[in-house]
């Protein structure tokens, strides 16, 4: 069986959920430093198993400064 890969729309990218490792490219931040932010609370994200989980919105009010 073939999967076909999903195309994510503008919606699902206002929406998604970035790993750290995705956030740090992002941001251009390494992801130990992500990882201070998370845990310290500078960073609202969810911890999923041994993972964080950080939301498009909050990446960019970090970006914005806030």
């Amino acid at each position: 069986m073939v999967r076909k890969k999903r195309v994510l729309t503008e919606e699902d990218m206002k929406t998604r959920a970035f790993t750290l490792a995705e956030a740090g490219q992002y941001l251009s931040l390494t992801r130990k430093t992500l990882l201070k932010m998370c845990n310290d609370g500078t960073i609202k994200a969810v911890k999923l198993g041994n993972d964080w989980r950080i939301s498009k919105a909050e990446l960019d009010r970090l970006l914005a400064g806030e």
